[in-house]
């Protein structure tokens, strides 16, 4: 995690926790990444492919998407501006009209927030602009699936 900070902060890019795509998933997404070392830039990124399998098969070197993004505040920011412009004024309304509960806590304003798009960051975002990606040295898999936590257990 703390490469991929880095890499964010240095180049003020959206970075992407990378996992190197073992075998096609369904509903995973997945990016296919430009040569290097360290941080690589996203030739390509795909959300949940319906044939991940032929995606594959095109050749290239393809990660799965772990949904962890790591960016500094203005980067994100500037990306919701350019690319999801209706989101991010949705977005900042509900904010502006939060108010505190009975207990302290900051409550959007449910008005503001409903109208907000059913849109993924994934589809919002990441598929619009210019991503590098990290491949950390860590073990992971979604477990989203009962193919993929059967096979965890049996790993376990």
């Amino acid at each position: 995690m703390a490469q991929a900070a880095v890499a964010a902060a240095e180049t003020r890019r959206l970075c992407l926790l990378a996992v190197p795509a073992a075998a096609p998933r369904a509903g995973l997404g997945y990016m296919q990444l430009g040569r290097g070392e360290g941080w690589r830039e996203v030739v390509r990124f795909v959300e949940k492919p319906a044939a991940p399998a032929q995606l594959l098969a095109q050749g290239g070197d393809w990660a799965w998407n772990t949904g962890q993004f790591i960016a500094p505040a203005e980067c994100f920011a500037r990306l919701f501006r350019r690319h999801a412009p209706a989101l991010w004024q949705i977005a900042g309304t509900s904010v502006d009209r939060a108010e505190p509960d009975r207990n302290g806590a900051w409550r959007l304003d449910a008005t503001a927030y409903e109208k907000a798009p059913a849109l993924s960051f994934d589809h919002a975002i990441a598929e619009r602009t210019e991503l590098i990606a990290i491949a950390p040295d860590i073990v992971w898999d979604d477990l989203g699936t009962v193919e993929s936590w059967q096979a965890h257990n049996r790993i376990a």
